[in-house]
């Protein structure tokens, strides 16, 4: 689940250091294809028979920035 909401973050920023234009259409290209893929393996694995948050991670709450991350989806979300 993370990778499937930083991986396009991750694709920017490599995006921000190219400057030629058909290698940034092919890394941006190649970034779409991983992230559908990723997306299309999730929504195979989803099980609608479970009426529960899936695949979620958790971690924190980190006490020394008072935060939390909590991810994970559903039947709506998927």
């Amino acid at each position: 689940m993370s990778v499937l909401l930083f991986l396009p973050v991750a694709f920017l920023i490599i995006l921000g250091f190219v400057r030629n234009e058909t290698l940034a259409y092919r890394i941006g290209l190649a970034g779409a294809v991983l992230e559908l893929v990723l997306a299309t393996v999730l929504a195979y694995r989803f099980n609608p028979q479970i009426a529960d948050i899936q695949f979620a991670e958790q971690i924190g709450p980190l006490p020394f920035i008072g935060v939390g991350y909590h991810l994970g989806v559903d039947g709506i979300s998927v």
